[in-house]
């Protein structure tokens, strides 16, 4: 158990410590997640393979993760976090339906790689490290809410909002949570906004999204993550840090 700004966070996720996919990271105990003396949260990557007999398989790199013990309702959601330096890295910060999975809000989900160019940006300004962050959402359809049953998504996953972040500055994002209102801004730029009147496949977002759900930390790799990263990440990487934490519920 890990205290941080007045809650009380697990190690993990709250449905086990590894992720069910094959290419995915297991989510490593306080060795990878600690709090500075400045109060900051600092999460790191390892490469130690561990072999978890219930899913029949072993995870190469464990990551730091934390979840909160207790589940929150609609209300606003503040955080201050600085990106990790690194390729093929996957921060999130996101909210996780109690006792299932969907439904989920993606607050800021990052991947890094090479750069790339922003072609919506005058002069096709170059972007190094991170190029895909976004928010979005998945949600419930017929009842089904078991992992990999009955799912969809919804939100910005095709879009990147890598230019309203900052690297090695300090970033905000905020989640307004509503019963008829799912808002995201990224450094006060509004970048997802999710009404009663927004459905996918027939079915309405906001309905799906559930009441309770857990707040989620984690600093995990993406599939193409390998030895040779993580060496280069050991060498000259950074942590993901997150600095401030508040909740006011609606």
């Amino acid at each position: 158990m890990l205290n941080w700004k007045g809650y009380e966070w697990m190690n993990g996720q709250p449905w086990g410590v590894a992720h069910p996919d094959k290419n995915h990271v297991w989510y490593a105990d306080e060795m990878e997640t600690t709090v500075s003396d400045k109060g900051s949260l600092l999460m790191g990557i390892n490469n130690i393979s561990v072999y978890f007999e219930e899913i029949g398989h072993s995870k190469d790199f464990g990551c730091g993760c934390i979840s909160t013990c207790n589940s929150f309702l609609c209300g606003d959601f503040h955080f201050e976090y600085k990106l990790p330096k690194g390729i093929h890295l996957w921060p999130a910060i996101w909210l996780s339906g109690v006792n299932s999975w969907p439904p989920e809000i993606d607050i800021v989900e990052g991947w890094s790689g090479n750069g790339y160019f922003c072609k919506n940006k005058p002069n096709y300004k170059r972007f190094p490290l991170f190029n895909n962050i976004h928010p979005g959402v998945f949600y419930a359809k017929d009842g089904e809410t078991a992992y990999g049953k009955g799912y969809g998504s919804f939100g910005s996953d095709r879009a990147t909002y890598s230019w309203l972040q900052k690297l090695d500055k300090w970033n905000t994002c905020d989640l307004i949570w509503r019963n008829d209102l799912v808002e995201v801004y990224y450094n006060g730029h509004r970048v997802m906004k999710i009404t009663e009147k927004d459905t996918q496949h027939g079915y309405n977002i906001l309905e799906n999204l559930g009441k309770e759900m857990y707040i989620c930390i984690d600093f995990a790799v993406g599939d193409n993550f390998t030895q040779n990263d993580y060496f280069k990440y050991k060498e000259n990487g950074t942590p993901f840090i997150i600095k401030e934490f508040t909740y006011k519920s609606a």
